[in-house]
């Protein structure tokens, strides 16, 4: 048993269920912005974690298929939904190692997970595929140069070269952060921009693009008013947007 996935489920299992509410209302309702989640919607989740989003989906009325690639979440997945009453579709594998078919899917969801992908560009090939002609993938990650990163707690964290977080991991973690844990890469919004573009998306949309300033969750008039902004002005919107915490994209196939 993985002792870092153990303590990372130790200190999600009493709250962690709850505070995910108000996540799942803000990926869905940006989803919702551009494909029908319903009965009939074909919803892939990867890397489900510990299970939240899996079973506020079926909760919600919407399947929802997971892979995951650490058995000790997929049956922590599993566990939660029996918990709720469900019955969860989860299966463990790699999104580079495993065959996820071709046009299967209406929705794919990647939420802070294509970080710790080694072989990222496989994995958003193979999402890419396996939507349908007009499916939507959420994808959320980190972003190289915000200036505090939700990956670790060091000041400028992601500014580092991977070689040099890689080390300074596994010096305060140990050798078994390279094995489970570890962020793989630090994003930026000009490179997946253009990765998505060269995917084939007929659509590619940051962060700045799809969130509605007439339907924020805690509207404020300041923050309505920085987003209409940023939506005018292609250049404060990329330079906000390069040190901001984290990278946002809805692609549309």
């Amino acid at each position: 048993m993985n002792t870092i996935v153990t303590q990372y489920l130790d200190e999600r299992k009493a709250t962690y269920f709850d505070e995910s509410e108000s996540d799942f209302k803000t990926v869905t309702k940006v989803v919702r912005r551009y494909a029908t989640l319903g009965p009939d919607t074909r919803l892939l989740e990867i890397g489900t974690g510990t299970g939240w989003f899996q079973v506020r989906c079926r909760q919600e009325g919407v399947p929802c298929r997971g892979l995951e690639p650490d058995p000790q979440l997929a049956a922590s997945t599993v566990e939660l939904g029996r918990r709720h009453g469900l019955t969860l579709q989860v299966q463990v594998g790699s999104i580079e190692g495993t065959d996820i078919g071709v046009g299967l899917y209406d929705v794919i969801i990647a939420n802070s997970v294509f970080e710790h992908v080694e072989d990222w560009q496989l994995g958003l090939a193979k999402v890419a595929a396996a939507l349908k002609p007009g499916g939507v993938f959420f994808f959320q990650s980190t972003n190289k140069f915000s200036f505090r990163g939700g990956e670790y707690w060091i000041p400028l964290y992601g500014w580092m070269p991977d070689r040099m977080r890689y080390a300074v991991r596994r010096a305060l973690q140990g050798e078994a952060i390279m094995q489970w844990g570890i962020d793989w890469n630090q994003f930026t919004y000009p490179l997946l921009r253009r990765t998505f573009k060269k995917l084939g998306y007929s659509q590619v949309l940051d962060r700045a693009d799809v969130i509605d300033p007439d339907n924020l969750n805690n509207p404020t008039w300041a923050k309505q008013s920085v987003l209409r902004l940023l939506q005018r002005s292609r250049v404060l919107k990329h330079t906000v947007l390069w040190f901001y915490d984290d990278t946002m994209f809805v692609c549309i196939k």
